[in-house]
């Protein structure tokens, strides 16, 4: 009885000790994904190599406190594939700060999505599958 007492506690040990280290939230960025977006034209063209059209269509309504933003056309025409406005910002937080305005100044409409990677936010308005998985790729969903 003692023995298998003692093998059970070394499991519960052993399995926890694995779920604690398989957290993916404070994972480091991808060298990749530090490249595409240390500026908004990186990442653009980065978009661009995975097959989404992306052309420029003037700048966001709010730009917010970025110190860089673009709006896109995604899919060659907004009315087609939606746009995508991406914001760059002097620190990481003023970029987390951003995030919280965003979402409760756009949060409810359908078909938007929000990324980000460190000074990077990303706001996408569409669904097409080919788009998100090419920004999951290198951004963080929120």
């Amino acid at each position: 009885m003692y023995i298998s007492l003692r093998y059970a506690l070394l499991f519960l040990i052993f399995l926890f000790a694995g779920c604690a280290s398989t957290r993916t939230d404070t994972a480091a960025p991808s060298a990749d994904a530090v490249a595409v977006t240390q500026s908004i034209a990186s990442f653009a063209k980065y978009m661009e190599g995975e097959g989404v059209a992306m052309r420029l269509n003037g700048l966001p309504e709010q730009p917010y406190t970025a110190t860089d933003a673009q709006r896109y056309a995604v899919g060659g025409d907004e009315s087609l594939g939606g746009r995508m406005e991406v914001y760059k910002f002097a620190s990481h937080s003023e970029a987390r700060q951003a995030i919280g305005r965003f979402e409760i100044e756009r949060g409810g409409a359908p078909n938007i999505d929000f990324y980000v990677q460190d000074r990077l936010v990303v706001v996408y308005y569409g669904n097409d599958r080919e788009v998100n998985d090419a920004l999951t790729a290198v951004l963080r969903p929120i």
